[in-house]
């Protein structure tokens, strides 16, 4: 037995130290392979070999960056891997002002930019599998007439960092970017910013897209590119048009373009629209995007209505630079930041006046109590009682209080009150309510109201007819209730066909306590505290609204010589 102890301690202290020698490895500092204007290999212990200075093909997994410094010749990685240690900004292989270089069949990983084209012209690359962990799979820059075909491209960055396969950029032109393979890149799989006249054939993106930067681009050609098995849709100077196949949607310079009943996500963008203006995109289904779920760029009089935005990584909904959009009915739901309007001086309407109503807003947490334009009439309407603030120039001013559309068979509980939050043992109180018909049909229905597990109330045959509301009064005498904390809540019966009924149980926004007489704080004990509460209200007609409410104790609508006899009455009582 003493030897078995004995072997198991020495395997876990072997085990031991060589996690520790594992995680005390330093991070492998990056050296340079260079293939030297003259045609040599520089060191030339590099595993690359040429016989004729134009071929250089590698003989086995290289460690390194290259450097490219000669033109009109051929890498071939031969199936080996190009290896990097994850530096910040380390290249694998560097093409900048290099023309006519094919690099291909090579496997190029752990590097922050796998391939960079800099000024760089008539390049080929072709056939290689490429996993970035950081900025840019491929990055070409100032960059013309390269051929960036058939390549494997798999970013795996943390989503927090930006981060795209292939990227084009600074006025490059002229490109043909073809029959790549292109995943999980959370800032596109190919993002462009201010180009023109590059071609993208044939590219499959999953889990990724097309990204339209901020910069001016024009003359580019997107045909017969696949988004998670269905078509990217990219338009261009384009007008009339109906989409209603995709997978990913772009309108650059478009107008009256619908986009409609499609379902857009875990792509890059879900919709696009670049300096493009009275189209319509509606009832479509975008969620988990890895940047947005709709970009609205320098584009205007567009109407956005009826989509589910949700569970996107970025923004839900984003404009930028555009104005007089109208933005109404649509979901926006747990997406990282729900909206973004800016910047300053861009007017847009994020509703669609009343009673039409804005949008549903997940993070909303205005009440409904009031109905009407000014939402101050007595009474829900499914409309928040007040805005939702997007930024300090933008808001909605009409929230929806739940998803749209509202189905046909739906009722709910939009608010409960208690008019006491302090109530002395054998006083009454009064719990109010209101009960909203979310759906199309009069609805017959019965509402019951507990307090803890205790039924307070049962009001049968409640109707109502469609998108109206009733309130619900009744008095609780507190009676046989024992001191202590009570939580009330109302429980309106389910009709026929309801669709949602989460929110036919509503509790009350505070706790009730029930305690000694003469105790108006709430804190089981009638001292001098609750004499003061009482004789500084000394006088006040009182609404049923706490604290003040809370001094009334007899609860006939005034603090007089009545409350102050029943506080002293029982002064210097405790409980328990």
């Amino acid at each position: 037995m003493r030897k078995a102890i004995s072997g198991i301690a020495l395997a876990l202290l072997l085990l031991g130290t060589l996690t520790l020698a594992f995680i005390a490895q330093p991070a492998r500092a990056q050296e340079t392979i260079y293939i030297r204007a003259d045609g040599s290999i520089d060191p030339s212990t590099a595993n690359i070999t040429s016989v004729d200075m134009i071929t250089y093909t590698f003989t086995d997994n290289n460690y390194d960056q290259i450097v490219i410094q000669r033109s009109n010749i051929v890498v071939d990685g031969d199936g080996y891997t190009l290896q990097g240690s994850g530096i910040q900004d380390s290249e694998g292989i560097d093409l900048t002002s290099r023309s006519n270089v094919t690099v291909k069949n090579t496997r190029i990983e752990g590097f922050w930019t796998a391939i960079h084209l800099d000024y760089s012209s008539s390049n080929n690359v072709t056939g290689n599998d490429i996993m970035s962990i950081g900025k840019y799979g491929i990055c070409l820059w100032s960059s013309t007439g390269n051929s960036i075909s058939r390549n494997n491209i798999t970013n795996h960055a943390p989503k927090e960092d930006i981060n795209c396969g292939i990227y084009l950029g600074d006025a490059s032109t002229d490109n043909d970017v073809s029959g790549n393979n292109i995943t999980a890149s959370n800032w596109g799989g190919v993002y462009i910013d201010g180009v023109s006249s590059n071609r993208f054939f044939g590219n499959i993106f999953v889990g990724d897209g097309l990204v339209i930067g901020y910069m001016p681009q024009w003359d580019n050609v997107v045909e017969n590119n696949l988004v998670n098995g269905k078509p990217l849709v990219y338009l261009e100077d384009a007008s009339n048009l109906v989409v209603e196949d995709a997978g990913q949607v772009i309108l650059v310079n478009c107008t009256d373009i619908t986009v409609r009943n499609l379902n857009l996500s875990y792509t890059s963008v879900g919709v696009e629209l670049w300096k493009s203006s009275n189209s319509t995109v509606t009832n479509n289904t975008i969620t988990t995007t890895s940047m947005l779920g709709i970009f609205l760029w320098s584009s205007s009089s567009n109407n956005v209505s009826g989509n589910k935005v949700s569970n996107n990584l970025y923004y839900g909904i984003q404009l930028w630079y555009s104005s007089n959009n109208r933005l109404y009915q649509n979901n926006i739901v747990n997406n990282a930041i729900q909206a973004l309007a800016g910047p300053s001086g861009y007017s847009n309407l994020w509703d669609d006046g009343y009673p039409s109503g804005g949008n549903y807003w997940s993070d909303y947490t205005g009440a409904d109590m009031f109905r009407g334009a000014h939402q101050n009439e007595t009474g829900s309407d499914g409309i928040g009682d007040t805005p939702y603030i997007i930024d300090l120039e933008s808001e909605d001013s009409y929230p929806l209080t739940k998803p749209y559309p509202w189905a046909s068979h739906d009722i709910g509980v939009t608010a409960l009150t208690a008019s006491k939050t302090v109530v002395g043992q054998g006083y009454d109180l009064s719990i109010n309510g209101m009960l909203f018909n979310y759906g199309n049909e009069t609805e017959n229905f019965d509402v019951t109201v507990y307090t803890n597990a205790t039924v307070l109330a049962t009001l049968t045959s409640t109707t109502l007819t469609s998108r109206s509301s009733t309130t619900i009064s009744f008095t609780w005498n507190t009676t046989g209730f024992a001191k202590g904390k009570y939580t009330t809540n109302a429980y309106a019966w389910p009709v026929p066909g309801e669709t949602d009924a989460a929110d036919n149980t509503k509790y009350s926004d505070v706790e009730v306590r029930v305690t000694i007489p003469g105790d108006v704080d709430g804190d089981f004990d009638v001292d001098i505290f609750d004499v003061v509460q009482i004789t500084s209200r000394y006088g006040k007609i009182v609404p049923p609204v706490p604290p003040d409410s809370n001094a009334d104790i007899d609860g006939n609508g005034v603090i007089n010589i009545f409350d102050v006899v029943i506080c002293t009455g029982h002064y210097g009582q405790k409980w328990p």
